[in-house]
């Protein structure tokens, strides 16, 4: 976990047949994110196709400090115990255990030399504990310890390698910007709602975008929720564009629009382009609706998802 110039960055060290513990103290750090401005990388971020070890260098570059998740599988691994942790070392970050699951842990001696966030003899593995939840908290408590208390004002993480710019100012393209972007028209919850796994890729997909202003339809050019009617995209859509982390990286806002196929397309566009802030006063065909509302989107940063898209609506917006 990096404190650098841009914030705190957790580094999370760990076997992916533990991803899902990683994913349960990425989410118990998660108003720590929000609240303080930290980053939480691991792996997982890396998209298909992407230059991993330029990435994995860059994020130990920035750490600080980095959760070392402990299990057979950690231990068995030589990339991490012969790369990712010595070079977490060389850069002076504090490494914090965890034991994940039983193992021979005490017999290797660079983790008896490291730091642990808890007594593994004594609590013994999280995977077996009778209070997994509270274990992680109590963990979470011990790393956060190790960074800044709150993060420099004005200041952001930085956007991860191969991100593009933009113009507008203090804002990196797609990585976190000045600010967490308001809600527009998003539908809430229903009530009971229970996160759904999806949301990981679908937040990775919309990131590894490379224009300001991205759309959920069934454009070719944007990302596509596709199924039947009835099996909740509406609401998986509405979870995503409600994801605190990632409102986060459009700062401009979260504009949810809902069409159909009787729906008056000029009408559409000019009460998107009212909500955008933008003059529309001489608004008479479809053609120039477009118009303005690419313009509008390229100067601005923000989420646009289209529900219950026709064809025609959708790529006329």
């Amino acid at each position: 976990m990096v404190a650098g110039d841009d914030g705190a960055v957790v580094f999370v060290s760990y076997s992916r047949e533990d991803a899902e513990w990683r994913r349960r103290f990425v989410t118990m750090l998660a108003p720590v994110v929000r609240e303080r401005g930290l980053e939480v990388w691991s792996d997982d971020r890396l998209l298909v196709g992407e230059a991993w070890r330029p990435a994995l260098e860059e994020a130990i570059g920035r750490s600080r400090a980095a959760l070392v998740l402990v299990s057979p599988d950690s231990l068995a691994s030589e990339f991490i115990m012969d790369e990712e942790l010595p070079a977490l070392l060389a850069r002076g970050a504090r490494l914090v255990c965890m034991l994940v699951r039983p193992c021979l842990w005490q017999r290797v001696a660079a983790l008896r030399e490291l730091q642990w966030a808890h007594d593994p003899r004594r609590d013994g593995p999280v995977a077996s504990s009778s209070d997994p939840e509270g274990q992680i908290v109590r963990v979470c408590e011990q790393l956060l310890e190790l960074l800044p208390a709150e993060a420099p004002p004005g200041t952001a993480p930085r956007a991860r390698p191969g991100d593009s710019g933009l113009d507008a100012p203090g804002v990196d393209a797609l990585g976190r910007g000045r600010g967490r972007g308001r809600l527009d028209g998003v539908p809430g919850l229903p009530a009971g709602y229970i996160a759904r796994e999806e949301l990981d890729g679908l937040r990775a997909a919309l990131l590894a975008g490379t224009e300001g202003a991205l759309a959920i339809t069934g454009n070719a050019r944007a990302l596509g929720l596709h199924g039947q009617g009835g099996i909740g995209k509406s609401v998986l859509a509405a979870a995503l564009a409600r994801d605190d982390e990632l409102r986060w990286h459009f700062p401009d806002g979260v504009f949810w629009v809902t069409v159909g196929e009787r729906s008056e397309l000029v009408a559409a566009q000019i009460d998107l382009l009212a909500r955008l802030g933008v003059a529309h006063a001489e608004l008479r065909s479809a053609s120039e609706g477009r118009r303005l509302l690419e313009q509008a989107l390229r100067e601005r940063q923000c989420l646009l998802v289209v529900d219950d898209v026709w064809t025609r609506v959708s790529s006329a917006l």
